[in-house]
Parts: C-alpha cells; sequence; structure tokens
C-alpha cells in the first residue's frame, strides 16, 4: 500500500514542481510552506476549537517540537486564506445566469450599458462596492467584455478559455485542483457519501483524433456548464438563511505524447 501511495503523490507532485521551478521558487521555501501546511492540517483534524498540544502536533506530522512552536509563534506565519472568488468569474456567472442576459440556448447576447437590463444590471449583481463604470473599463481592458459597432457590450466566452498566466488563473489553479483532489481523497477513505469524479482515458491516438475530440468535450462540456450556473443560480435565489454549503463543478481536458 505504501507504494502505491508514494508512487500516486509522485504523479500529483511532478507537474506542480516542475512549474515551481519555471517560477524560480527553489526547495527551501516550498520545504517552509510544507512545513507549515503540516501544522495547519494537524489543527484542522484535532479540531480548531478543542485544546491542541505541540506534542500532539509533532506526534502527528514528524515534525520537531521547536519547529512547531516557531511556527505557531510567528505572527507573519503563511496561511491559507479564503478569497472571494475574482469580479471577471462572478460578472461571468451572473451574465450566463440571468435570462434577459442570453438566448434560448444559454449562450451571452448583447446588453446596452446603461437602463433596465442591461450591463449596469449585471455589474450591480456582481458588486455593490464596485462601480459599474470601473468594472467595464477593466472589462473592456483584459477583453472579456467587448464592445460592438452598435455600442452594445457582450461577454467574451472566449477570454475565459485562454491560457494566460494572470491572478485569476492561479486562484482558480488552486481552487479547482484542491477541490479535485479533496473529492478523488473523499472516495478512497471510505466514507459513503461519494463525490462524482468520471474520465475517459485512451492511449495511442493521432493528432487528428486528439483534435476531434478536444473539440467536441469543449462543446458539450461547455454547454454543460452553461446549464448547470443557470440551475445553481435559480436555485440559490431560494436559499435560506441556514445556506452554508458550497459546490464545484468543473470539466478538464489534458492531452500529451506517450513517453
Amino acid at each position: 500500500m505504501v507504494e502505491y501511495i508514494s508512487v500516486a503523490i509522485a504523479k500529483i507532485l511532478r507537474p506542480l514542481i516542475r512549474w515551481l521551478i519555471s517560477l524560480d521558487i527553489l526547495f527551501p521555501d516550498l520545504n517552509r510552506m510544507t512545513k507549515r501546511l503540516y501544522v495547519e492540517a494537524a489543527i484542522d483534524i484535532l479540531g480548531q476549537d478543542n485544546k491542541h498540544t505541540i506534542s500532539q502536533i509533532a506526534l502527528m506530522t514528524g515534525l520537531h517540537r521547536k519547529e512547531i512552536k516557531d511556527i505557531l509563534q510567528n505572527h507573519e506565519k503563511w496561511k491559507l486564506r479564503k478569497k472571494v472568488s475574482p469580479i471577471k468569474a462572478r460578472l461571468f456567472s451572473h451574465w450566463l445566469s440571468s435570462e434577459f442576459a442570453t438566448n434560448v440556448d444559454g449562450r451571452p447576447v448583447p446588453l446596452p450599458e446603461k437602463g433596465q437590463h442591461s450591463f449596469e444590471t449585471i455589474a450591480k449583481m456582481v458588486s455593490t462596492d464596485i462601480a459599474p463604470g470601473s468594472m467595464l473599463k477593466n472589462g473592456l481592458r483584459e477583453n472579456y467584455i467587448k464592445r460592438l459597432n452598435s455600442n452594445l457590450l457582450l461577454l467574451n466566452l472566449e477570454a475565459f478559455e485562454g491560457n494566460e498566466s494572470n491572478q485569476d488563473d492561479i486562484y482558480f489553479l488552486g481552487a479547482n485542483v484542491a477541490d479535485h483532489i479533496s473529492a478523488s481523497l473523499n472516495n478512497i477513505s471510505g466514507k459513503k457519501k461519494k463525490r462524482f469524479e468520471r474520465a475517459v482515458y485512451f492511449d495511442e491516438l493521432d493528432p487528428k483524433t486528439i483534435d476531434k475530440l478536444r473539440s467536441v468535450s469543449s462543446e458539450k462540456a461547455q454547454k454543460l456548464i452553461l446549464e448547470i450556473n443557470k440551475l445553481a443560480a435559480d436555485l440559490d435565489s431560494n436559499c435560506g438563511d441556514q445556506a452554508k454549503n458550497r459546490f464545484r463543478f468543473g470539466f478538464y481536458f489534458y492531452d500529451d505524447v506517450d513517453g
């Protein structure tokens, strides 16, 4: 069993470590971060509200008592913090879940900048702290909103499918991969409540076949994402004061050359 676990950990970490090396993040930096995460994870397991001792944490993590004490006493320690979804993502969600902003296929339709059923209406759903004008300027600058010749505004779905490395992409890298791993670990932990996780895998395929599979997968996934986003928005409007749960549903497509 230990050997299988080691192989699985290596598969998970290898692409992450390649990425860290490309960012010039060295092993000592990751090592310090990992020690803190071990301590935080142990405290989570013991319970944030329960008293826990350094000896308990040392026993669970294998870290030296002095290291644990330094981490707990360091007021500038690195922590995983909950972050509000980026404005770009919330705008995407509200636009695609609003009936006046989509067609019968769930695709975004052009909107006037102001007035009833306008971009301004969407912007106020996204945030009451950021002026619609500022939100629009940012969207136009980053090209996830387009101003058409008719002066109407259109959500640019292609901007959400790009591969540019920016803060939003890195945020969702962490959020999406963390939840995917959590779902997988839940399913091998013996818990009765399983999380849905499925994948299709084939090898020894030619590039033309990969292109076809990528195209069809992207088209069908985009359609289902729009449907689930709309359903979640409709159900969310009926949630009561005790609504504290969250969910994430997504797709990925990956291909590479066997080697």
